[in-house]
């Protein structure tokens, strides 16, 4: 369901957090959830991101451009090819 659709129906908007700082997961998660969101998971590494937001498909995924063992923004447009619909609200967090 789009995020628009999600919003306007009361339902809380679905948010996927990838940072391999455990403190910037921690505050990212809590201020997506005092906004009304839900936390459908955290993933520390690129590779456990990809599989993270496959399997989830998130309204909106929040990502550190740097990962231990990739680029943020490379897996960004890996998922945005293949979860279209999931990857169309990506926020990079510099870090």
């Amino acid at each position: 369901m789009p995020l628009g659709e999600r919003v306007s129906r009361g339902l809380r908007w679905r948010v996927a957090v990838l940072d391999d700082h455990v403190r910037s997961r921690a505050e990212l998660s809590a201020a997506v959830v005092a906004a009304e969101g839900e936390i459908v998971g955290e993933a520390e590494r690129c590779a456990d991101a990809l599989t993270l937001v496959r399997r989830t498909r998130p309204d909106v995924a929040i990502f550190a451009v740097g990962l231990p063992d990739g680029d943020g923004i490379e897996m960004a447009a890996q998922l945005a090819e293949d979860c279209p619909s999931s990857f169309s609200r990506a926020i990079p967090v510099p870090t």
